[in-house]
């Protein structure tokens, strides 16, 4: 196992405890400034995390079938994005409460 491998799990680890932890802190904070570093340092892991999860990627296709990779990734990341925020809104409009946790 190379050590970018060893590396970048480590990193996507990391980003993803930012990420689900962040996002706990926000929204229990009394304060908008908390909530805007927090968001702050949440966003820049979800940037850290897409790059590693994009150069993780490039190494499992041959050259010639990296284009159609990426097609594919793009597409299941646009899809996430949509059906994410309509699953809470569908949840939103049983309970305005539901999609909250507290």
């Amino acid at each position: 196992m190379s050590i970018f491998l060893i590396l970048n799990d480590k990193v996507l680890l990391i980003c993803v405890s930012l990420l689900a932890f962040g996002r706990v802190i926000a929204m229990m904070a009394s304060s908008i400034i908390i909530v805007y570093a927090v968001m702050a340092a949440v966003i820049v892991a979800l940037g850290i995390m897409n790059t590693s999860i994009s150069s993780a990627c490039s190494t499992l296709a041959d050259a010639s079938q990296i284009g159609g990779l990426f097609g594919i990734l793009e597409a299941v990341e646009s899809s996430a994005g949509l059906v994410g925020p309509a699953i809470g809104g569908l949840l939103f409009k049983m309970g305005p409460n539901i999609p909250i946790v507290r």
